[in-house]
């Protein structure tokens, strides 16, 4: 999924939509055919004057030949294969996942709370947490002993 990285985050759901809109239907079922088509549904777009992602687009055409594409449709392909309920609670681990990421950056680079603080020293727990995320780490800690 190496061709994702060409693209910005934003620009990254526009190239995946266009892949498993397509992935879906069952005469795309080959990774050639669906990149054919993906191809064909480009030129469409580069030829309508509305259209707010050319640049984009562009990008995208260029690299459809690479071996990158090519494995993004197979994933596509997989992926689309899937049941619906399957996906939909592999999407929600995977949302569960980068929300928890999110929440440990905050809080790896905020201070500890005078909550945390006084909660650690009931504890008994002596060490002085650098973070919010360290703090709660020893909290974990020395509630299991």
């Amino acid at each position: 999924m190496l061709i994702f990285y060409r693209f910005t985050i934003e620009d990254r759901s526009v190239v995946s939509h266009l892949f498993h809109q397509w992935a879906k239907k069952k005469a795309f079922q080959d990774p050639k055919r669906l990149l054919d088509k993906v191809s064909f549904i480009i030129d469409e777009r580069l030829r309508d004057k509305r259209n707010k992602h050319k640049d984009l687009l562009r990008a995208l055409k260029s690299c459809l030949s690479t071996n990158e594409a090519f494995q993004y449709a197979n994933y596509a392909l997989r992926w689309e294969q899937i049941p619906f309920e399957k996906r939909a609670h592999l999407m929600k681990e995977k949302q569960e996942h980068f929300l928890k990421l999110r929440i440990e950056n905050a809080m790896g680079s905020a201070k500890p709370t005078d909550k945390q603080i006084s909660y650690l020293k009931k504890l008994g727990c002596t060490t002085t947490p650098t973070s919010r995320l360290h703090a709660s780490h020893l909290i974990e800690q020395y509630k299991s002993l």
